[in-house]
C-alpha cells in the first residue's frame, strides 16, 4: 500500500511564503508526490502544492499516517 506523502515549505527556502497560499486552500501541509524530471534537468522533484514543483531542499516532508496510533511523520533527509 502507497503512503500519501505531504509537504511544508521551509522557512529558509525562498518559497515559503507560498505556505501562506496554501493554508488559504486548506491544505498545508499540501500533498506532494516524488517524480524524476529527466527532460529538464532540474532537481525540481517534488510535485505538488502551491508552487507546482520543489527541490527536496525547500521542503519538509511529512507522512499523515491512519492506524492503530495515528499521527504525523516527518520524513528526515540527509
Amino acid at each position: 500500500m502507497a503512503t500519501q506523502l505531504y509537504a511544508k515549505i521551509k522557512k529558509s527556502s525562498k518559497y515559503y511564503y507560498q505556505n501562506e497560499l496554501a493554508k488559504k486552500q486548506g491544505q498545508c501541509p499540501f500533498p506532494v508526490e516524488v517524480a524524476l524530471d529527466y527532460d529538464s534537468g532540474t532537481g525540481y522533484v517534488i510535485k505538488g502544492g502551491p508552487g507546482g514543483q520543489y527541490e527536496v531542499r525547500d521542503v519538509n516532508l511529512y507522512a499523515i499516517v491512519d492506524g492503530r496510533d495515528g499521527g504525523v511523520v516527518e520524513i528526515k533527509l540527509s
